[in-house]
């Protein structure tokens, strides 16, 4: 006894000394951590939030500096437009002037030529010729100003932009200010309770590590030791926890450190290459001014010399000086886009770093909701305990069975146990708030971004309506026109305003379908969500009647009679459990019936889109298309420009419409496979349970095989008094439960064939829906070959006349791809049901109605006939013919059989100059 207990001592004294060096070390490691980030990380948030103060007033007079510079830039531009507006004007003018120069002209040289007056006529040639020129450099005139007008507007619209965005900054400067201010703060709030976590547990421990020194010395190794003991162990490791923490977050602190460092230099490096860029462009800019002067001096001396002396010695000069700005002017375009490439590092510079210190923000949140779930999992698996704890108590105190002291002892353990049941409900409740308040801030953060989209959607819609009346009024003011520039110019702005038109309407059906896309993931998280309460739900009600069958026992028995005040408890604590549960997932199933509604409502919308946008388009196609068979008999400059614009128009309608119909396509075909994957998951769990069952069966069948063979046994051995009586005996037991097995295996025979048989129905819709996919499959490839077949013929034609036509080329290598697609799909589909059909097959092998040849072959004949009568000659759909002939299987007196014959038949139905024999010869020897 002394041996045994010295040793247990020995042990206690390792083990107390090995947790004391641990401790030791990780003191030693969280004191370093600690110093650091007292003395490096907190300081620098604190210079961060000086900064961010001085900075403020000098930000403000920097924004509101570019505001004023960005305003008179925008005058300027507007003033611009203007007179080039007013110019251009001018030239319409003149260009109609000297149209109905021309018309006279031509007039002019038609009169002389009838007349035959040579002389005259070459005249009116050389005057024709003039005006055509003067016309030509009009023409030129007005593009130039037509491009500059863009260009000048692209320009103010980017700077009106600008502006915007600068107004923006300036309004929210003060609150940017506070929410930076807001997150430095946070962060040291956040280390310095890292750091006061650490020094609480360290205490703890500390304390801990004292009592168990304390008790050890004086030979007291009770039951108190060793709980003490479970605690020190508990805070160790919370201690650790912390410790790792605080490393991670030191560690997160320095890679932020070394990326900002890096990125300052970076950025250090480029902005004084910018400066010297900038430098180099405003010396050049200044000298180019400089040359220009001389160049218009000399342009003066040139038209008004008088000799050819001083003529030759301007036009000299101008070469020299138009070399000199060509050079310059070489160099200020190299400079420049120099200064955007660098310009454009800095920018890249930014987002990296910005990259950066998100990724280690949410490396830190993500570990923070790690943590925080694990504390989470860890109090509820000790409220778990403390109350099994709480119960097994309880029962000893009821049952009496124990001595009064013992039982007065066991009281009060109870009311240490509910005050500790308490404080960990607290806690958990803490951890759980913190979760909570870490998604709330997350869905504020997308309701924000949500309302950002919704009123940017809006302000694009109506910018959509704005540009298409601007672009009919073109459209009529092209078909009243009369002047040829004017009309030019009208065109060119129908193509740009239809390309803007195409940009913003992309961008409205993004913002479309990003938000359909969030309500469809919410719905599902609903859907998520009622499987959770749902399965809480039926535990809590399993609780309830293992409850109500304790009740029963305790009731019969004397002694378990006094256990019921438990149960009474238990069913309470249950009942108000079950309240709480059903009232979440009543809310629960509201909020996701409510979202399924809006999912089906986003769905018909969609469809009925789809279908008007399509019949609006073959509308539009129809009437364009017979608004240029109207014109195709009439000529003239005029005519000739809008139909131009017609066949543009079609071009792109006709696009829109192939596009839009190769979509419909793609989604039926995806709902196909959808419908199938879903049937093919439902098949392959009914295959699971009839595996399962057969092997149920078959061990059923052996114990009672086994069973029989024993009662034989028995039945041969010869005995005498009690021997024979507990023979006897063991012979009854035996018979009974031989008979509850057989009715057991009956049962489980029965099951087997009603889950055989809704397989095999399963098994027939999904060669049912294969067969429709594969059908709608083939006619797409088909139609592909057929519309390949046409491109090559096309491309064959162009080579001929000796062009080569690029875009027939790119189709012709879509459609190629498209084709190996179609058919890859095909084969696929078809080796799947191949080999689904065959392991139903298998699996249903020996589950039979015990039904006879003849029969068999006149089912299968049957099945054929409606099969092929409903294909053939009432013209049906493939799943038509499927439900047709499931209908006669789900009447008939043997449906397992039924069901197999009819995957038998499978494709064998829908084969060119099928009959009924020939279908079923091959099945079942008929």
């Amino acid at each position: 006894m002394i041996r045994t207990t010295f040793i247990l001592s020995l042990l206690i004294l390792t083990t107390l000394s090995k947790e004391i060096k641990d401790e030791d070390g990780i003191k030693l490691n969280a004191t370093a951590l600690e110093k650091r980030l007292e003395e490096e990380v907190i300081p620098r948030f604190k210079e961060h939030i000086v900064r961010i103060n001085k900075r403020q007033p000098q930000i403000k007079q920097e924004l509101n500096l570019k505001i004023k510079k960005l305003t008179k830039s925008l005058e300027k531009i507007k003033k611009r437009i203007e007179e080039i507006k007013v110019n251009m004007q001018k030239s319409i003018n003149k260009m109609e002037v000297q149209d109905k120069k021309r018309k006279a002209a031509i007039q002019k040289y038609e009169k002389f030529k009838k007349e035959k007056a040579i002389n005259q006529m070459k005249l009116a040639e050389e005057e024709m010729k003039q005006i055509t020129d003067k016309c030509t450099k009009t023409e030129n005139i007005l593009k130039k100003m037509q491009n500059n007008q863009q260009r000048l507007v692209k320009t103010a619209e980017r700077i009106s932009s600008l502006l915007r965005i600068k107004r923006k900054a300036l309004r929210k400067s003060d609150e940017i200010k506070s929410i930076r201010i807001k997150r430095n703060t946070d962060k040291i709030n956040e280390i310095n309770q890292l750091i006061k976590q650490y020094k609480n547990t360290h205490l703890l421990v500390k304390n801990i590590k004292d009592t168990l020194k304390a008790k050890k010395n004086s030979g007291i190794l009770d039951q108190e030791y060793s709980s003490l003991k479970r605690k020190f162990k508990q805070y160790q490791r919370k201690e650790i926890t912390a410790v790792n923490q605080l490393e991670d977050m030191l560690k997160a602190m320095t890679i932020r450190q070394e990326a900002k460092s890096k990125f300052k230099e970076v950025k250090e490096v480029l902005n004084e290459k910018v400066k010297d860029v900038k430098g180099q462009i405003k010396r050049d800019k200044a000298i180019l001014r400089r040359v220009t002067i001389k160049k218009n001096i000399l342009k003066r001396k040139k038209n008004s010399a008088t000799s050819s002396v001083e003529k030759t010695e301007a036009k000299n000069g101008m070469k020299q000086i138009n070399s000199e700005l060509k050079g310059l002017k070489i160099r200020v375009r190299q400079n420049t886009l120099m200064l955007r490439a660098l310009k454009r590092k800095i920018n890249r510079a930014t987002i990296a770093y910005n990259a950066k210190k998100r990724n280690i923000e949410g490396r830190i949140t993500r570990q923070r909701m790690i943590d925080l779930k694990d504390e989470r999992d860890k109090l509820r698996s000790t409220i778990k305990n403390l109350k099994k704890r709480y119960n097994k108590i309880e029962r000893k105190v009821l049952l009496n069975e124990e001595s009064p002291e013992k039982i007065s002892d066991l009281k009060k353990r109870m009311t240490e146990i509910i005050n500790e049941i308490k404080d960990t409900k607290d806690k958990y409740q803490n951890a759980q708030n913190g979760i909570h308040q870490y998604f709330e801030e997350r869905r504020k953060k997308y309701e924000e971004k949500k309302k950002h989209i919704t009123t940017r959607k809006s302000i694009l819609e109506k910018r959509v309506v704005v540009l298409r009346r601007i672009m009919t009024l073109n459209e009529k003011k092209l078909r009243q026109e009369n002047s040829r520039g004017k009309r030019q110019v009208l065109l060119r702005k129908i193509k740009v305003l239809s390309r803007r038109i195409r940009r913003v309407d992309r961008s409205i059906k993004n913002i479309n379908r990003r938000l359909r896309n969030s309500i469809i993931r919410a719905s599902k998280r609903s859907e998520r969500k009622v499987i959770l309460f749902s399965k809480k739900e039926r535990l809590i009600k399993k609780k309830l009647a293992r409850l109500v069958i304790r009740r029963k026992k305790y009731n019969s028995s004397e002694k378990l009679i006094k256990l019921i005040p438990q149960i009474d408890r238990l069913e309470k604590e249950y009942k108000v459990e079950l309240k709480q549960v059903k009232t979440l997932l009543k809310k629960a199933e509201q909020q996701a019936n409510s979202m399924e509604a809006e999912v089906k409502e986003i769905n018909k919308i969609r469809e009925e889109e789809a279908k008007i946008r399509e019949r609006n388009l073959k509308k539009r196609i129809h009437v364009v298309q017979n608004k240029l068979q109207v014109l195709n008999g009439r000529k003239g400059g005029k005519v000739n420009d809008i139909k131009a614009m017609l066949k543009m128009k079609i071009e792109r309608m006709k696009i829109r419409a192939n596009k839009n119909h190769q979509i419909a396509l793609e989604k039926k075909r995806k709902v196909g496979i959808s419908r199938l994957n879903k049937v093919l998951r439902g098949g392959l769990k009914r295959i699971k349970k009839i595996v399962l069952l057969k092997r149920h069966i078959n061990t059923l069948k052996e114990r009672i095989s086994q069973a029989q063979k024993v009662m034989r046994e028995l039945g041969n051995i010869v005995s005498n008094g009690d021997m024979k009586e507990k023979i006897e005996t063991k012979r009854d037991e035996l018979k009974t439960s031989i008979n509850l097995m057989t009715i057991k295996k009956q049962k489980e025979e029965f099951v087997l064939r009603k889950a055989s048989s809704s397989l095999l129905r399963t098994a027939g819709v999904i060669r049912g829906i294969s067969e429709a996919t594969i059908q709608s499959h083939q006619v797409q490839h088909a139609k592909l070959i057929v519309l390949k077949d046409k491109l090559e013929k096309e491309i064959n034609q162009t080579l001929v006349n000796g062009e080569e036509d690029n875009e027939k080329k790119n189709q012709l290598y879509d459609t190629n791809n498209e084709i190996i697609k179609t058919a890859d799909a095909i084969n696929e589909l078809q080796i799947q049901m191949g080999k689904f059909s065959d392991l139903v097959m298998k699996v249903t092998q020996g589950v039979d109605d015990g039904i006879k040849q003849k029969s068999q072959c006149e089912m299968c004949t049957k099945l054929a006939r409606v099969a092929l009568k409903k294909k053939k000659y009432d013209g049906f759909s493939t799943i038509v013919v499927m439900k047709s002939m499931d209908n006669l299987c789900r009447k008939s007196k043997y449906p397992t059989s039924c069901y197999r014959t009819l995957i038998q038949l499978g494709s064998r139905v829908f084969e060119e100059g099928a009959t009924p024999i020939t279908a079923c010869s091959q099945i079942n020897k008929c």
